[in-house]
């Protein structure tokens, strides 16, 4: 997480002098912060906004990757590549941010081991032994992901139990 505000969390690489510059506002990323579940942190910070904090040891794993996500939202590029960006949020909450990220036209490249996302795929890359496969997303592909999403779930489930 960079230096500097909340704001300039969401921003980066931006500083709020150029971002205030650029006629943003704080409506539109109190927005973001709220598509991606996080709005309860701006809500905390007593300056708001303003806050400026040691973000890496204040926010939690999932709330670093979904300011991460907002961070994306609110450059809207025509592709990224996530490595694993969603590994420390719930299985329903990362299929809402790359739905969100597929709904601002964003081509998503991902790199995890979470089967579940191949759904926000056209395309799958499968790194074998000895060679590589690039194929447009089959149904044996997608077959395949719904066996190891539910396997995914059943995990999530019982480590929760036991927290």
């Amino acid at each position: 997480m960079p230096k500097g505000s909340l704001r300039e969390q969401i921003i980066y690489p931006l500083k709020s002098s150029e971002f205030f510059a650029k006629g943003g506002k704080d409506e539109e990323l109190e927005n973001l912060m709220e598509m991606v579940d996080i709005i309860h942190v701006l809500k905390r910070e007593s300056q708001g906004f303003e806050s400026v904090r040691e973000w890496k040891d204040v926010l939690s794993g999932g709330e670093k990757q979904r300011a991460a996500m907002a961070r994306l939202y609110y450059y809207k590029p025509k592709f990224a590549i996530l490595d694993e960006c969603t590994s420390a949020v719930s299985l329903d909450v990362e299929g809402k941010l790359y739905s969100q990220a597929k709904g601002f036209g964003i081509t998503l490249i991902t790199v995890s081991h979470r089967a579940g996302l191949k759904k926000f795929h056209d395309y799958i890359l499968k790194f074998k032994e000895n060679s590589i496969e690039f194929s447009p997303m089959r149904e044996e592909d997608l077959n395949e992901k719904e066996q190891i999403q539910e396997n995914e779930i059943e995990n999530e489930n019982e480590a929760h139990k036991r927290t």
